[in-house]
């Protein structure tokens, strides 16, 4: 599935001011987020095709450095941890593991 180029952010606990593992929401759109990262970079601006090129590589191309956010039907998420509804295992925030960060949905 080709991404559609919107780039999410975990969110952060308003309680603890630290990042939810599992929990995410919009931040940017690609070309923004491009932008942004790279605007003062010389090699970006070489090439005006640069930036089609990246976004391209960013959502439409499957890559473990920027992973597409995926969605779990089963987990439902709570400021303290996560359920699993098919085997209706409650996880406490402290024991979640570290889910890599996604780029584009």
């Amino acid at each position: 599935m080709i991404g559609t180029g919107e780039v999410y952010r975990r969110l952060v606990s308003r309680e603890t001011n630290e990042e939810i593992p599992y929990a995410y929401v919009p931040w940017k759109v690609v070309d923004d987020y491009i932008n942004d990262l790279l605007h003062d970079h010389a090699k970006f601006k070489i090439q005006i095709n640069n930036l089609d090129n990246l976004r391209k590589l960013l959502c439409e191309y499957k890559d473990e450095h920027f992973p597409w956010l995926t969605v779990d039907d089963d987990i439902l998420g709570f400021s303290n941890g996560m359920l699993n509804k098919a085997t209706m295992q409650f996880v406490p925030l402290a024991e979640v593991e570290e889910v890599s960060a996604p780029q584009c949905k």
